[in-house]
């Protein structure tokens, strides 16, 4: 069979990546971008038209390739009005996919199709169950305001909060009260209070800070461990939900793909979540995913042309991407939701 040429592309609050490759299973270019913005913020427009251009001209540069692709898999946020245009010119007319929920891409990332459970903790939290029949539903995403719980803004949140509290000697000391202000570039808790308070910091930065969370917690911090089981916990809990709203599963369809930067395969709170499901939902397999959401889009695209994603070719792309060093969620361990992705 001839080699086609398809284009993927997620983006989201922590970044765009745009994936060009072949319906052999060739990765061909790859290409990061900036963050996306909810369509409601005032700049969204037009930083999404600059982020995914440059996803977009990065992986095409990459590939060597000017011509347009036979099919397309656009994952992105609410804002995905805004960038259609910018990436249909690189589409042949009538073959691109724009997906109704970014976390339909995760899932896909997981397992090569988009049936099944999938949990997200990037910036955000969010799941989404999907079976083969066309029953779909999701839970959480409600955004940093409403929830997000278990999400890297969280963790990064209930971390500032606790360094708080031990510093001024109200809650448990905890390293949290030097580290975080370091990993944000200030000396003092006060100034990383005045930079949140007075928009310095926005929601991507305060996210990433989730990064030294998780590692103080490996080290043994007890207030750090405290907050990844709470994560944890948290995010057991938005899947028992979706589980429960999703009883027309299959039982070939009951995993649950972990995605998103906090639920890397070597993250403590993916352990901590994987030990809880695996008493909280026995019948369900759990897939820690190394692979971003532009990935999951690739497959999904790659079935819109006829392509089957066995594991031979699942295996082989994530060693690709294994390759070019690009890691789970938007390379950090705050999703894009998603860590996840606002919609």
């Amino acid at each position: 069979m001839t080699e086609r040429i398809v284009l993927a592309l997620d983006g989201g609050q922590s970044g765009t990546l745009a994936v060009v490759g072949t319906t052999s299973g060739r990765i061909l270019g790859v290409g990061a971008g900036g963050p996306i913005r909810h369509h409601d913020e005032a700049d969204a427009e037009t930083v999404a038209r600059d982020s995914v251009t440059s996803a977009l001209d990065a992986a095409y540069g990459e590939a060597g390739l000017v011509a347009a692709a036979d099919a397309c898999c656009l994952s992105m946020t609410g804002s995905s009005g805004f960038v259609e245009a910018v990436v249909a010119e690189r589409v042949h007319p009538g073959r691109m996919d724009v997906l109704a929920s970014d976390a339909i891409a995760a899932l896909a990332a997981g397992t090569g199709r988009a049936v099944g459970v999938v949990v997200i903790a990037g910036t955000g939290s969010v799941a989404y169950a999907a079976s083969a029949d066309g029953s779909a539903i999701d839970r959480g995403g409600w955004g940093w305001f409403m929830g997000d719980e278990g999400s890297g803004f969280w963790i990064a949140v209930q971390a500032l909060r606790a360094a708080a509290l031990g510093f001024d000697g109200v809650g448990p000391a905890t390293e949290l009260s030097e580290l975080l202000p370091a990993a944000l570039g200030f000396d003092t808790l006060r100034e990383v209070y005045n930079a949140v308070t007075g928009g310095a910091v926005d929601r991507s930065r305060i996210a990433a800070l989730a990064r030294p969370v998780l590692e103080l917690s490996r080290a043994g911090d007890p207030v750090a461990g405290r907050i990844v089981a709470e994560a944890a916990e948290a995010l057991e809990r938005l899947v028992l939900g979706t589980v429960s709203a999703a009883p027309w599963l299959a039982d070939h369809e009951r995993s649950v793909v972990f995605g998103g930067g906090v639920l890397s395969p070597a993250s403590p709170v993916a352990v901590a979540l994987a030990s809880r499901l695996a008493h909280s939902l026995p019948g369900f397999a759990v897939v820690p995913s190394d692979l971003p959401p532009a990935a999951g889009a690739y497959f999904l695209a790659l079935h819109s042309c006829g392509v089957d994603v066995d594991a031979a070719m699942l295996a082989s792309v994530s060693e690709q991407f294994r390759s070019r060093a690009i890691q789970t969620g938007k390379n950090s361990p705050h999703h894009d939701n998603p860590a996840t992705k606002e919609s």
